[in-house]
């Protein structure tokens, strides 16, 4: 059923004199009575007819009394034009005028998405018709996308009653509950009104216009900022729990200001897309002639012809150019070429010049270059060593198999000037730092740019030479000749080694000995009273500024660390002086000072609980602040609140989120990376830092090197946000990365990483990564049980076998076609076979337990002869963990891969929580095995699974 329309002013119908916009309002409201007599009574009665008339009596412009102005309208009829601010998310099915939702699994988010839009003086009033088809924990949903996915909500409970929620003084809690309930299969009209800083819900029948519930009085909640984007949806940890239809969507403001602020916005978002749409026809043209620049240069102009570069090629440096220059095209050349480039002083294949005049408007000069191929040769041109690496790097992309290269202008520079990659050490992963492993992994990101990468430590994996007994890892972790050693080769390549030791919370891995004792303020968090602490940190940053004589920060972490914070009798007593904010930048600004005493900058985590912000005051504003977020969000106004308080280093800081996240795709990270290193260039930060936390868990499958996929995403969007499309991405992963030509392959790569499981809407129990585990870890009795509660999980089972045999098909073939990183191809291929063990588990384990029931009536020879072909599945089982098992000891010297124990959080270890499973599957199943063999005699048969 499709609820009714409505038709109401836009800004447009209020542009003349006073007196002409009264008297069109007046014919307006005359129209809408007769056009609609229930709507004009709701909305006039309510909203207007008194501030008209009071108008009327003090002789003001009604525009100025709040006049209403549409900013947005969406009907959802199929083909009709959309704003660009309204995202209909892939999961929504429209149908004649309405738009339906229903929940999926795991508590994710996808509806109707609105946003951003910029928050008026006065409010800014949202309706929305919708009818429940079914109830659910969280169903009929208006919630906030932004500043976070938890500042206001509004939905209905199982039992179809109304609740509010909102944040205030940072408390996210229920504020308001309906008396009344919802009805199902029924429209309702819901009239939202927010401010800044306060939200009002009005809710009432569609027919009859019968009141269902209204906010008591305008809900507080905090300062929403200058802009916010909301979502309809439905919200429940089972897919379909609840649904919903939408229709009406309508967003108006009496804030004429406003509108003027949206339709600039608009006309921005207009251009940018323009813009997105002219580079992505250029990278579209350089596809076809089979050409994969990664990250995609800022202009290209492609010309006939092609110039063919010798093996051993030649290079000129005009005057002026330096030796270091010089030596960066060599450099860059040699790891791609594999020989040496020689350098004469007459004709050659390759100038350098020192670049003049010309630069892009927002160019980071020192990264800057131009490369011109013409008839006569390459041309080098930019202003730093840094800039002719990056044209170099660019100049090895361009070749083709012959060593033939396209005449073409390249005029490029980055978006974003400090491109970070951030590398769990300590939380499971790289059990072994092995150095020729790292020396690929940097050579491997300087061939797109990235500028820094920095190790995490918490202790467990650098080798302090004075504290040696926090380091679990020993001499397999890093040390002061490994990190030395790396710290060149990263150098030659334009890279800086910054490490991270965290210094406040995060440190479990070091405060758990007993030798520390004295600074612990809690089990992992670390006492900001105690002099000693400091000193502790001192003789830490010594040895870091040994390690890593490049960086030229050190970050110090400064996140989650809330729980167990201003708990001595010391730290307590400050805090309750200063507040916790106040200790909290006493304790950093102490760290800072050590830090400036050894040449280094510090970087920061934004606080989640907000620290940060709130002691911005007592903050030097020279420290770098990570704002990290790691959702897939429309916006990410968190960059503009910190550089209003001044931190005008704040870098954007999305995540690798793929294998630790519900989610058993790349979809959130890549909207995350995207979305958030686009916002960054548009708020003109200084860098970027993409996290991977690699954790070597959940069935041993967050290895680093599958996060190297994600990694040169990053790289692509840092660069160049506006051109950067994940399908193009595709297609220049498999060419630059696997070295796979042809048609097709960028659907390969989207089936076999990006998705290989099915999309949101296919994947079911393994939509959560850590599903994976427990289900390969557990006894053939407990999976029993499972399915006994979930019956639906066999049949799930068999249809992820199916996703699988499709991604398996291409990683097999592409292990035949590969020319570079078989690696990765080999530990993907490892990944769908642990999908695989998990799905025919399940599936023996169901035909186990039937065949049990009815074996147990058999003889004992027709017993053996019911559970062989089971045996025979079971027994391929165990085959299969022991390959699982050895693919994860390679993975300890060749894909950044950790055995339980080797890393931090070792409160975490200890307790269980970090584990590798598929041994103790293994030795389950085989036990099972015994039990079902020792049942073949002429004994009892025991009546419960094995």
């Amino acid at each position: 059923m499709q609820s009714p329309r409505k038709h109401w002013p836009t800004a447009a119908t209020f542009s003349k004199s006073p007196v002409e916009n009264w008297l069109q309002w007046s014919a307006w409201s005359w129209q809408s009575r007769k056009a609609d007599k229930r709507t004009r009574r709701r909305r006039y009665r309510l909203h207007y007819s008194r501030r008209a008339w009071l108008a009327v009596l003090l002789c003001v412009q009604p525009s100025l009394l709040a006049a209403p102005v549409e900013l947005v309208r969406e009907s959802f009829d199929e083909g009709a034009a959309r704003l660009p601010v309204i995202t209909v998310m892939e999961s929504l099915r429209q149908e004649q005028g309405t738009a339906r939702s229903a929940s999926l699994a795991g508590w994710r988010r996808e509806g109707v998405q609105v946003g951003t839009l910029p928050i008026p003086q006065g409010a800014l009033v949202v309706e929305y018709d919708f009818r429940a088809v079914r109830f659910g924990s969280q169903g009929q949903e208006f919630t906030s996308q932004t500043p976070s996915t938890h500042w206001y909500m509004l939905y209905a409970d199982a039992g179809g009653r109304l609740h509010l929620h909102t944040r205030h003084e940072g408390q996210w809690v229920q504020r308001e509950m309906s008396s009344s309930s919802l009805r199902l299969d029924t429209w309702y009209r819901a009239t939202v009104s927010l401010t800044r800083t306060s939200i009002a819900v009005r809710i009432e029948e569609k027919a009859g216009n019968a009141l269902v519930w209204e906010s008591l009085k305008p809900v507080a909640m905090d300062d929403i900022g200058d802009e916010m984007t909301f979502i309809l949806c439905d919200e429940a940890p089972k897919e379909e729990e609840c649904s919903t239809e939408w229709d009406n969507l309508i967003v108006s403001t009496d804030d004429p200001a406003l509108a003027k602020r949206f339709s600039a916005h608009l006309k921005a978002l207009a251009q940018e897309r323009d813009e997105q749409e002219r580079r992505r026809r250029v990278a579209a043209e350089l596809q076809k002639r089979g050409i994969a620049l990664l990250p995609m240069p800022q202009e290209v102009q492609l010309r006939a012809g092609m110039y063919r570069l010798p093996k051993a090629p030649s290079l000129k440096a005009m005057q002026g150019c330096k030796d270091a220059e010089v030596a960066a095209v060599r450099t860059a050349l040699k790891d791609v070429l594999g020989s040496e480039v020689r350098v004469v002083s007459g004709s050659a294949d390759i100038v350098l010049r020192r670049m003049s005049g010309g630069q892009l408007a927002n160019a980071r000069l020192e990264q800057q270059y131009r490369l011109a191929v013409n008839p006569k040769g390459i041309a080098i041109e930019a202003r730093s060593p840094q800039g002719f690496f990056y044209a170099a790097q660019t100049l090895c992309q361009l070749l083709d198999k012959a060593g033939s290269v396209p005449h073409v202008s390249i005029t490029d520079a980055p978006a974003i000037e400090n491109r970070l990659a951030m590398i769990a050490i300590d939380q499971g992963g790289f059990q072994v730092v092995d150095v020729d492993y790292w020396k690929r992994l940097l050579r491997e990101l300087a061939k797109v740019k990235i500028t820094h990468v920095m190790p995490y430590f918490e202790g467990a994996g650098f080798l302090y030479e004075k504290y040696p007994f926090i380091t679990a890892k020993g001499e397999n972790g890093f040390t002061r000749s490994k990190s030395r050693e790396l710290s060149e080769y990263a150098h030659q390549r334009f890279i800086k080694i910054v490490p991270q030791q965290q210094c406040l919370g995060h440190s479990g891995a070091a405060l758990h000995f007993e030798q520390l004792k004295d600074l612990r303020e809690s089990g992992d968090v670390f006492c900001s009273s105690n002099p000693k602490t400091f000193e502790f940190f001192a003789d830490l940053f010594d040895e870091l500024v040994l390690a890593f004589p490049y960086g030229d920060y050190i970050h110090v972490g400064g996140d989650e660390f809330a729980h167990g914070f201003a708990q001595c009798p010391q730290c307590k007593a400050r805090a309750e002086e200063i507040g916790k904010p106040g200790l909290y930048a006493e304790h950093m600004m102490h760290v800072r000072d050590l830090l400036k005493a050894r040449n280094r900058d510090m970087m920061i985590w934004w606080h989640e609980q907000g620290y940060t912000e709130e002691a911005a005051d007592r903050l030097a504003k020279d420290i770098v602040i990570f704002d990290w977020h790691y959702g897939n969000q429309p916006s990410y106004p968190s960059l503009d609140r910190l550089q209003k308080k001044g931190f005008v280093r704040t870098w954007a800081t999305p995540a690798v989120t793929r294998y630790y996240d519900p989610g058993d795709d790349f979809d959130n990270t890549f909207g995350n990376i995207q979305g958030f290193l686009r916002a960054g260039a548009k708020a003109n930060v200084p860098g970027e830092c993409t996290c991977t936390w690699v954790q070597g868990i959940w069935g041993g499958r967050n290895i680093f090197e599958l996060n190297l996929y994600a990694l040169l995403w990053s790289a692509e969007c840092a660069w160049n946000p506006v051109a950067s499309d994940a399908e193009l991405f595709h297609w220049k992963y498999a060419k630059l990365w696997l070295g796979l030509e042809g048609d097709g392959r960028g659907e390969e790569v989207r089936r076999a990483i990006h998705a290989p499981y099915g999309d949101a809407k296919e994947q079911k129990f393994w939509r959560d990564n850590r599903e994976l585990e427990p289900i390969i870890g557990e006894t053939p009795t407990a999976t029993a049980k499972r399915i006994a509660e979930r019956p639906e999980i066999v049949a799930e089972a068999q249809a992820l076998l199916d996703l699988c045999a499709n991604a398996r098909r291409i990683l097999e073939q592409w292990q035949k076609e590969v020319t570079r990183n078989r690696v990765t191809v080999d530990f993907l291929l490892n990944d769908v076979h642990i999908h695989e063990v998990a799905a025919r588990k399940i599936l023996a384990v169901n035909a186990l337990s039937k065949a049990w029931i009815v074996s147990r009536e058999k003889t004992p020879a027709e017993r053996k002869e019911t559970l062989a072909p089971i045996l025979t599945q079971l027994q391929s089982l165990v085959a299969d963990l022991n390959e699982i098992e050895a693919m994860y000891r390679r993975s300890v010297l060749e894909a950044g891969g950790g055995e339980c124990g080797w890393g931090g959080w070792v409160p975490f270890i200890t307790t269980g929580g970090i584990q590798f499973r598929a041994a103790e599957g293994r030795k389950g199943i085989e036990q099972a095995l015994e039990r079902i063999k020792a049942s073949e005699g002429n004994g009892p048969v025991p009546a419960n699974l094995p």
